[in-house]
């Protein structure tokens, strides 16, 4: 788009008018002009053989100067990523690329304009606006305390058992390799070792609780 457009006194007007429009806010922090931010315009798409000030304001939203270089990737913006991913580093030997912060747990988050970065717990949160990596920390330690729990009935066979959550869970060797039994579903999936093979059976269990939560939730409704 022509540079020239925009010292044209009819984008003026149009800019004017859309900041009037707006309530005089920025439409994502919704910072007031009174406040001495320098609102601008943002053009969500530029039609093809039209001049900037002949674009629907609806086609429109005023930002602030910060939020409008969000908008456009100059500098990391403070929401709208996305979890995709996430990794234990064993110690903390990792830094957050948001804050800094040295890290063991890292969560790889997305955003459209930004790309993929890896943070920490809080910043993860922050940024997905959700509370997903607290969660994810909470089940992780939980998971733990399931594999190394003192509730594990441990048989001469090498064979272990424990209920949780009233699932009944077996845990056998087969060969060099693991399978699991939970009530009377037997698995086909071979573990390497008996903690693989407990971390998968928490994960089933907590799989089917969530179903069931969601299940008694949605009757409810």
């Amino acid at each position: 788009m022509a540079t020239s457009q925009y010292r044209d006194p009819r984008w003026s007007a149009f800019r004017q008018d859309a900041i009037l429009l707006a309530n005089n806010e920025c439409s994502q922090c919704g910072k007031h002009q009174s406040e001495k931010v320098v609102l601008q315009v943002h053009h969500i798409e530029y039609l093809k053989g039209k001049h900037v000030w002949d674009t629907p304001h609806d086609r429109c939203k005023v930002l602030c100067r910060g939020c409008h270089a969000k908008e456009h990737g100059i500098i990391q913006p403070s929401s709208s990523f996305e979890l995709i991913g996430e990794d234990d580093l064993g110690d903390i030997s990792g830094n957050c690329d948001c804050c800094g912060t040295g890290i063991r747990f890292v969560f790889f988050i997305f955003h459209k304009k930004w790309g993929t970065i890896g943070v920490g717990t809080d910043c993860c949160d922050r940024l997905t606006e959700t509370n997903i990596a607290t969660e994810s920390r909470k089940r992780a330690e939980k998971r733990k305390r399931f594999v190394s729990s003192r509730r594990w009935t441990i048989h001469s066979n090498g064979n272990e058992k424990i209920i949780q959550d009233s699932f009944r869970v077996l845990v056998f060797k087969k060969g060099q390799q693991y399978m699991l039994k939970i009530g009377e579903k037997r698995g086909s999936v071979e573990f390497p070792s008996i903690v693989a093979a407990k971390a998968r059976a928490f994960d089933c269990i907590e799989q089917k609780l969530s179903r069931r939560k969601s299940s008694v939730d949605d009757e409810e409704a």
